[in-house]
C-alpha cells in the first residue's frame, strides 16, 4: 500500500486533468467566459476610487483572447438583464 500521501498527489494530478479537460469543454469555456464578465463588470461598477483598471484590462484581455466562444451571448446576456427583460 502506497503513503497516504501519495494517494492524495495522485488524486490532486487526477483532479487536475479533469479539470483542464472541463475547462477545455465548451461548458468549461462558458463558465470562464461569463466569470470573467461578469467579475469585471461588477468591478467596473464600483465607486471610482475603488476601480482596478488593470484587473479589468486583464479580465478583459483573456476573455477577448481565450475565452471568447460565447461574449456575444453573454454580452447579450447582460444587456437584457440591466434592460430588465432577463
Amino acid at each position: 500500500m502506497k503513503p497516504a500521501k501519495y494517494q492524495r498527489s495522485t488524486l490532486m494530478i487526477i483532479d487536475k486533468k479533469e479539470a483542464k479537460q472541463f475547462l477545455n469543454s465548451g461548458r468549461g469555456q462558458y463558465i470562464v467566459s461569463q466569470a470573467l464578465f461578469v467579475a469585471a463588470k461588477a468591478m467596473r461598477d464600483e465607486s471610482p476610487e475603488r476601480i482596478e483598471h488593470s484587473n479589468i484590462s486583464d479580465m478583459d484581455y483573456l476573455r477577448e483572447n481565450l475565452f471568447n466562444a460565447y461574449n456575444e451571448e453573454l454580452d447579450q446576456l447582460i444587456k437584457g438583464a440591466s434592460n430588465g427583460t432577463n
